[in-house]
């Protein structure tokens, strides 16, 4: 299972059902925005599952794991890019991410680079380090790609 946190307008869960449509891996996509109607068409023809939303919470994870079922998932945050939003998407997916799986934060460095002082992912993904140094770590050979919007964000499960 492929969840993502932040549809927005829906073309990144698109793109993800269209690499994974031939090995029946399912993409669960997340907002508190319902993107347009032709997107939640466009979901319903390729068998995307979207979730109306706020992706911390405690009910809507629930229900995402219920919808995951016990599979393997890799988890893709690309919502708020707050601090604390980042954190407690952690919190509530980590759990969802096989061992040798990915959790992967999207934009801290491009929201750092924009100084856009009200994101902190990057300050998220290194306290998720730093408090989870035993089981989860940050996987740097990506990291050669500085403009990449994942750059120092996917986080592999090692324990």
């Amino acid at each position: 299972v492929v969840i993502e946190i932040g549809t927005q307008r829906g073309t990144s869960a698109l793109y993800f059902a269209s690499l994974v449509a031939p090995y029946g891996v399912l993409v669960i996509t997340l907002d508190i925005k319902l993107p347009p109607d032709s997107i939640l068409e466009e979901f319903k023809k390729t068998g995307v599952l979207f979730v109306h939303g706020d992706a911390t919470t405690p009910d809507i994870a629930r229900q995402v794991k219920a919808l995951v079922a016990g599979r393997k998932c890799l988890v893709i945050d690309d919502g708020s890019h707050r601090r604390s939003d980042v954190l407690n998407a952690f919190s509530h997916y980590k759990e969802c991410v096989p061992l040798g799986g990915y959790f992967v934060i999207e934009d801290g460095m491009t929201n750092w680079i924009l100084h856009n002082r009200d994101f902190d992912a990057l300050g998220a993904v290194d306290e998720v380090i730093r408090t989870h140094v035993v089981s989860w770590k940050r996987c740097e050979e990506y990291d050669n790609f500085l403009f990449f919007s994942m750059y120092q964000g996917i986080l592999q499960k090692i324990q």
